[in-house]
């Protein structure tokens, strides 16, 4: 009964009406189109100051007289000045030639920025993902520290995204805005995403929000993929090589049609040369052969009461590695050769739909499948997966007053995976099905001019149970340059143990996984307090964060037993906690820096010494940015610190050094690019991790790699010494908007 009335009330909910806020607000322009930052709006008694963000729109927060005159200023000179009106939206264009004589508008944005949102959010756009020279989603992070890209598996590359110090499978992802990566979609999906087709991407922190479901127990990652809307040119081409032999070519078009438009892309990986820089039998890095098509359409336009955008995506995806002898083909473990092939295809589709019902009320759908088709071995160890993966939506959105919107709605998720896993003696055939209805709600709007909220619940049925996630945030704007946020919430997760996991089957030890895997249940709590202010023109931004997080039941493979990996739910909670540091200065046209530190101590009482092993302690990152006039040449420079990691204790017979991995240690990496821009073409070259410093010895036992003693998860280092690259960037038919 209670239940039904939960449900009752948030379906009435789902049908109410609304209405939006007026509020003064403005976009400043070049005659191009292209949104110009950091843009000064004042007034004589200081009544009015604002500052335009990065695609160059401002807000006016406080205003109390009904129009004020406001002088607009770039770079200490002041350029114009128009009448601003209360509860009034202003665009504003600005010759180019007053910009300092500045031909190109678009170098001059910075790579990144704390949203003006009342979540936690910071936001990184295609100029910031340069900076790295990030060829996929997991290379996109190295200039901010509240997101760690980890390396999980030396012999499968595989990688995670971990945040607040606990496993990547905790992080929520995105793609547009729709959880696409869940089980063997997140395994393969931060190696799938292509840097060159990522437009921006939105990093959040703590469980704040659950329009996007029950997961993002301790944050979510949402990558926003390029279109024509927001692409400059209709042709763009990518191409990248490193010391190691591999390369990559991107080409992205971009075309419109009446009301359609439509980007098309595609990427290639071709595989790099095989070394074994420390003669251990092994090669040092896989190798990949991977396609990548993609193709969107967008219909409709802002005055049209229904629009839609509608994508496809294809994957094929090949990665050799083992043993030096061993050459691509069928498993020779019979010739006592240690291979691992993983081959697979993955096609998906999804479905982005608004209409208009009022002027203040609107629906949104969501459709989205994939279908992962995988053949695999390690070693040997042979692992067979089919994945189906669908998700769905209807949300409304709606507000009750000037202070309360609400967005309320359902969704469907059925996720089907059949597995066979067989070695020599054991063929195993599992199968993991689950179907989740559920139905949300979440209130949001503003308390006065200086409090925001949001509150939100929703209810999944899984496996018949159900489950009930609440989530809350409050955000208070002490005044304009200091703000304050709180947020709480719940949240969990299905598993799917082998994708989850993928590491753990890269090894030749003894496999035990739990048929009857419980779901994993989260509660964080988080505190924000963050300054920005304004000297000189130039903006700084200083940001403090407090996390807590506990996961009860989680799952952990556990390597603290000899010959076995045990893979269940651990009956001790694990524990996080977090506080962390960052500072940014922009608006500055020959520099930029930021600098990120984190304090995590991740804790466990099942394991020997109480801590969750591979989970450093310590992680600064430093990064600045140095450009000459015009940005015609650039210089960016990353710095990383990670100290404290710990590995799980390496069980041996005998006195077999043999066994061991390098000893953890902490270490120092430096990473650099420079950029040189023309009109259409930009080229580059740089270095990561130019010390050269590495985990020397990554695998267990490597000379009997047939034994149960031999692994390749025991990391806490680079896995790779200085890799050196370099590309070009050529856009090609600039867009006339």
């Amino acid at each position: 009964m209670k239940q039904s009335s939960i449900l009752l009330v948030l379906c009435i909910l789902f049908c109410s009406s609304y209405s939006f806020s007026q509020i003064t607000d403005g976009h400043i322009q070049t005659k191009s189109g292209e949104g110009i930052e950091n843009i000064i709006l004042f007034s004589k008694n200081s009544q009015v100051q604002a500052i335009t963000d990065m695609d160059g729109y401002f807000v006016v927060d406080k205003f109390d007289l009904d129009s004020i005159m406001v002088f607009v200023s770039f770079q200490s000179k002041i350029m114009d000045s128009f009448l601003l009106k209360a509860n009034h939206h202003f665009d504003i264009q600005i010759e180019n030639s007053l910009l300092l004589g500045t031909v190109d508008i678009y170098g001059f944005r910075s790579g990144s920025k704390l949203e003006n949102l009342p979540q936690k959010v910071e936001s990184l756009n295609s100029l910031e993902l340069q900076k790295a020279a990030c060829c996929d989603l997991a290379g996109c992070f190295g200039t901010q520290s509240t997101v760690q890209s980890a390396t999980t598996n030396i012999i499968t590359n595989s990688k995670e995204l971990r945040m607040l110090g606990l496993s990547g499978v905790y992080t929520q992802l995105l793609f547009d805005g729709i959880p696409t990566m869940i089980g063997y979609n997140y395994t393969y999906g931060l190696n799938n995403v292509s840097g060159a087709l990522i437009d921006k991407i939105f990093v959040s922190k703590g469980a704040a929000s659950i329009l996007q479901g029950f997961e993002g127990m301790v944050g979510q990652i949402n990558v926003i993929p390029k279109n024509y809307a927001t692409a400059p040119t209709h042709w763009y081409f990518n191409g990248y090589a490193n010391n190691f032999g591999e390369s990559q070519v991107n080409i992205v078009h971009n075309d419109k049609y009446k009301n359609f438009t439509f980007t098309n892309a595609v990427h290639l990986i071709f595989p790099s040369k095989i070394q074994d820089a420390n003669s251990d039998g092994f090669r040092d890095n896989p190798q990949r052969r991977y396609i990548n098509f993609y193709q969107q359409t967008s219909f409709g336009n802002p005055s049209h009461k229904y629009q839609g955008m509608y994508t496809a995506r294809f994957l094929s995806n090949k990665l050799i590695n083992g043993q030096v002898d061993y050459k691509s083909g069928d498993n020779p473990v019979d010739q006592g050769i240690f291979g691992v092939k993983i081959k697979f295809i993955q096609p998906e589709l999804s479905v982005k739909q608004s209409y208009q019902l009022t002027e203040n009320s609107q629906l949104f759908s969501n459709l989205h499948y994939s279908y992962h088709d995988q053949n695999s071995f390690y070693g040997a160890k042979n692992l067979d997966a089919v994945q189906k993966y669908f998700y769905g939506t209807l949300e409304s959105h709606h507000t009750f007053s000037e202070k309360i919107k609400l967005n309320s709605g359902f969704t469907y998720r059925d996720i089907n995976v059949a597995e066979r896993f067989f070695t020599r003696d054991t063929n195993i055939n599992k199968h993991t099905i689950f179907h989740i209805p559920g139905v949300f709600g979440e209130i949001s709007g503003t308390l006065n001019k200086q409090v925001q909220y949001i509150l939100g619940s929703r209810i999944d049925l899984v496996k018949g149970q159900t489950n009930w996630v609440n989530r809350g945030l409050l955000r208070w704007l002490i005044n304009d340059y200091h703000q304050v946020r709180i947020w709480a919430g719940q949240g969990y997760r299905v598993p799917i143990p082998m994708a989850d996991h993928s590491y753990i089957l890269a090894n030749s030890k003894d496999l035990y996984i739990n048929d009857n895997l419980a779901i994993e249940k989260s509660i964080n709590i988080g505190f924000n307090y963050a300054i920005k202010w304004y000297a000189n023109n130039y903006s700084h931004t200083l940001s403090t964060d407090l996390d807590y997080a506990k996961i009860s039941s989680p799952i952990i493979p556990d390597y603290e037993n000899f010959g076995k990996v045990i893979v269940n739910n651990l009956t001790t909670p694990s524990y996080a906690k977090t506080f962390q540091i960052d500072y940014a200065f922009t608006g500055h046209k020959n520099f930029d820096t930021k600098i990120g530190i984190v304090f995590q101590s991740n804790k466990n009482e099942h394991f020997s010494d109480g801590r969750i092993p591979f989970f450093p302690l310590t992680r600064i990152n430093f990064s600045s940015s140095l450009y000459t006039k015009n940005r015609k040449w650039q210089l960016d420079n990353q710095f990383k610190f990670i100290g404290g990691n710990v590995l799980p204790p390496i069980s041996t017979q005998g006195d077999n050094t043999s066994f061991h991995v390098d000893p953890v240690s902490d270490y120092l990496l430096w990473d650099a690019t420079i950029t040189y821009r023309m009109k259409l073409l930009e080229l580059y070259i740089g270095c990561e991790n130019i010390t050269g410093f590495k985990q020397a010895n990554m695998l267990v036992n490597p000379k009997n790699p047939f034994s149960n003693t031999f692994d390749s998860a025991y990391l806490w280092g680079p896995t790779f010494g200085q890799e050196i690259f370099v590309g070009f960037r050529l856009s090609i038919n600039p867009i006339k908007r």
